[in-house]
């Protein structure tokens, strides 16, 4: 039987599996997926839990459930090496590595405030679901002044999400009448052409 190994089972990771799913007999591929967290959690969720729309426990699901729906191994562990060479993968709870006849990277991305001078001193990241209590209660003490919503990569998620936190929480014509902003098709764009 072919094995495909997907590092990583976020948007990436999981989108790719329920493709190759739809693609690939059960009976001939095995689909394992390795992620090192037991659940995932909408993107968008936490915007609403940051303007009191919801909770980020109503968009988590356990990337367990995949199994069954999807028909794929699930493997919650660290990935601490990868050897291409023996098309295999070390991971951090098994003594022998996971061999793959095929692999794919889904590992995500970290953001890189310090990058930018003074962002990490004034700035909020709410990508990541750590920094949220943070965010929340940074947005809730907020009385007015400027604001600025940075999006650090053109035509992704991160956009989209971008631009549905300013129209939750109404700030969408402040942003649109007051900053460098430009909003098309939910996608946001600082100072930058939206192609």
């Amino acid at each position: 039987m072919v094995r495909v190994v997907i590092l990583g089972a976020s948007f990436g990771g999981i989108s790719t599996a329920f493709e190759l799913r739809q693609l690939l007999d059960a009976d001939k591929v095995e689909i394992v997926l390795v992620d090192k967290t037991a659940t995932f959690t909408a993107g968008f969720r936490k915007l609403w839990d940051l303007v009191g729309h919801g909770v980020k426990a109503e968009g988590t699901r356990t990337k367990a459930s995949l199994e069954e729906r999807l028909k794929v191994k699930v493997i919650q562990d660290e990935v601490t090496a990868i050897d291409a060479a023996n098309k295999s993968v070390k991971l951090a709870k098994q003594d022998e590595p996971l061999k793959a006849d095929y692999l794919v990277v889904a590992l995500g991305s970290e953001t890189r405030m310090d990058l930018v001078p003074g962002l990490q001193d004034h700035g909020e990241d709410m990508w990541a679901f750590r920094n949220l209590p943070k965010a929340v209660q940074k947005f809730q003490a907020f009385q007015g002044g400027a604001l600025v919503v940075l999006v650090g990569t053109r035509h992704s998620l991160q956009s989209n999400i971008a631009y549905i936190f300013t129209w939750m929480s109404g700030l969408r014509n402040l942003l649109l009448n007051e900053l460098p902003c430009r909003f098309v098709e939910g996608a946001t764009a600082l100072n930058d052409p939206i192609y």
